[in-house]
């Protein structure tokens, strides 16, 4: 018995690296499993075996560059305990949460669930019928395509929606370790402490609905997470666990994605493989991914000042064969939603803070603000940071959807990237402990005050 004891605790005691190319290919390989069979059993067989030729030569490329970028990278290390705690929790966190379809889920699932269940029942490609008309099913699949396959070859709903919980689980397990990655947590207390803070992370938004009651209460209906209703205006910064709950197809692929950017961002030549995906699985966060692509290629061209080099990595083979296969399948199957005739109020619409207005405006922003000013010190030279905090200042401007989804969910980048910054500066032994009590405050604001 002791034998056995002294077996199981040196195997949970074994570490593995989370920050070497295995991270890296697992990352890829996670994201690409729905796009591979959506291209088999969706798409053209000519078109198919392009584009995943394509991913198949930009992968390997995509391989051996990092693995020679990661040559001189310092191991960061989790124990195989800490790992199985963290899934266990992942698991018991996606059953609450409604994953499994086995607790109660926040009413976006029947959306959710409706897809799932025309994946599972109907013949790929999904098509309706409304008369003589005819039309795709056009969607954001990437989440859903694994699920729906597994519960077509068993004919259930059932097991599509536990594959469904089961698949997200497995993403949100590598996003965690992305993260780990960012904010090198190399110790166990540093990695149990910043997966506390992914699962609380959130805006300031309790500091801003009080001081809003206070200053314009005719104006601001605070209600959870929403900001206002007042009139046009309907804002919202969502919290890691309320995206979790409602959209977790839309955070937990844009969160790995970030997690291979963000120490890669110079590598140019393989934007398209890490950056397409978004496009399949979150369409609003994609935008804040491909401004962020963008923004880095501007800035490298000025730091560099070689044109013709930049335009070489830009257009290297594997972001144009990328590009020119995936990328296309997917502006033709998206086209139909794109170009479709649209209803007014849930079409793209700028608003309007003039006047007293302005302070609606003011207010909001105090859902980041605090963050911004207290990250400024140690990130004004870092590009992320600002990328973050642009979006953040502009995208109240814009209205997309019935409810500004276009705020809610490409704010998504910018709040994972705050978060991260957040968990760096905490542990950044250079920063004064000041500006860590005031973080961790700001932090856990929400979870100290009730909204009212």
């Amino acid at each position: 018995m002791r034998n056995l004891k002294n077996i199981v605790k040196k195997f949970l005691s074994r570490k593995i690296q989370i920050n070497g190319i295995g991270f890296h290919c697992a990352s890829v390989i996670y994201m690409y499993i729905s796009i591979v069979i959506f291209l088999v059993l969706w798409v053209k067989p000519i078109y198919s075996i392009l584009s995943i030729s394509a991913i198949i030569f930009a992968f390997f490329k995509y391989y051996n560059k990092t693995k020679k970028n990661l040559k001189n990278c310092s191991p960061i290390y989790v124990s195989i305990g800490l790992l199985l705690l963290i899934f266990i929790i992942i698991i018991l966190l996606g059953i609450l949460l409604g994953w499994t379809g086995k607790f109660k889920q926040a009413d976006d699932w029947y959306k959710h669930n409706s897809i799932l269940m025309d994946l599972t029942n109907k013949s790929w490609p999904v098509y309706y019928e409304n008369g003589n008309e005819k039309s795709m099913l056009t969607y954001y699949l990437g989440q859903y395509i694994v699920p729906g396959f597994v519960g077509k070859l068993f004919s259930s709903f059932n097991v599509a929606q536990i594959t469904n919980g089961i698949w997200a689980m497995i993403g949100l397990f590598i996003a965690i370790l992305g993260v780990f990655k960012i904010t090198k947590s190399d110790n166990k207390e540093k990695q149990l402490a910043t997966l506390i803070i992914i699962m609380l992370f959130s805006s300031c938004v309790t500091l801003s609905q009080d001081i809003g009651k206070l200053i314009i209460p005719d104006k601001v209906e605070a209600n959870g997470h929403w900001f206002t209703f007042y009139d046009n205006y309907k804002l919202q910064l969502s919290s890691n666990i309320v995206l979790l709950r409602w959209v977790m197809p839309q955070c937990i692929i844009p969160w790995i994605i970030l997690s291979l950017l963000y120490d890669n961002r110079s590598d140019i030549q393989n934007y398209a493989l890490i950056a397409i995906p978004s496009v399949f699985y979150a369409t609003l966060p994609a935008i804040g991914i491909i401004i962020s692509l963008i923004t880095f290629v501007f800035i490298k061209a000025i730091k560099e000042k070689k044109i013709l080099k930049i335009l070489k990595e830009i257009f290297s083979i594997s972001n144009v064969i990328i590009l020119l296969t995936l990328g296309l399948i997917l502006i033709a199957y998206f086209s139909g939603n794109i170009f479709s005739e649209k209803p007014k109020d849930i079409g793209i619409a700028f608003l309007s803070y003039g006047g007293e207005n302005v302070l609606i405006y003011l207010i909001f922003i105090l859902c980041f603000v605090p963050y911004t000013i207290l990250l400024f010190k140690n990130n004004k030279k870092n590009s992320f940071y600002w990328i973050a905090t642009i979006l953040l200042l502009i995208l109240p401007f814009m209205k997309i959807g019935l409810y500004n989804d276009l705020l809610m969910r490409t704010s998504i980048i910018s709040l994972y990237i705050y978060m991260i910054l957040c968990i760096k500066e905490l542990y950044n032994n250079n920063s004064k402990l000041m500006i860590k009590i005031m973080l961790m405050f700001f932090l856990v604001l929400r979870k100290l005050f009730r909204n009212k």
